[in-house]
């Protein structure tokens, strides 16, 4: 069975994730390196390869991009494998005997990163602009929902959200 799920989000109080919780219990190999470096290609070509061979396989989709992966858990060897790097920063509980840091860095190109770090860096800037007006969006929509939906019926809210919700929020805010 191939699963697709997110373990974290970006949300009306800003980053929220699951991961702590998700990795106990597993062996744990955690990816470290830069944007761009290959570590959502590695884990697509480890689960790739686990369902070529048959197994169940589960992929941590990424919350800010669902093309790229966070993580991918291959279920019968109980072993994870996940992005590092912030946004959720992880580290492995027991390296060497329980998993292991796999550092991505080894093997990128030094000299090109060092030619593009003007775009690369006026990149990160962007994207670091693009995200804290996303999240002020987000904490807006949700005093909006806290507001509008405050004194909404559990009907008033099936007939709003038929297809997503089972019972109403008792606080959007939050999410």
């Amino acid at each position: 069975m191939i699963i697709d799920t997110f373990l974290s989000a970006n949300t009306t109080k800003g980053f929220v994730s699951l991961y702590g919780d998700f990795l106990k219990g597993k062996k744990q190999y955690i990816i470290k390196g830069g944007p761009g470096t290959g570590k959502s290609t590695l884990m697509k070509n480890i689960g790739a390869y686990a369902e070529n061979e048959g197994e169940d396989v589960e992929y941590i989709r990424c919350s800010s991009d669902p093309d790229s992966l966070d993580g991918v858990w291959l279920k019968k060897h109980n072993v994870a494998v996940c992005d590092g790097t912030a946004p959720h920063v992880l580290e492995p509980e027991n390296v060497g005997c329980l998993g292991g840091i796999i550092n991505i860095t080894d093997c990128w190109d030094e000299k090109a990163l060092t030619e593009a770090t003007e775009e690369i860096l006026l990149i990160k800037d962007k994207t670091a602009k693009a995200y804290r007006s996303a999240y002020g969006y987000l904490e807006a929509a949700g005093k909006i929902l806290d507001t509008t939906f405050a004194d909404a019926t559990e009907k008033e809210w099936s007939v709003c959200f038929p297809l997503c919700w089972d019972r109403p929020l008792q606080n959007a805010s939050a999410l």
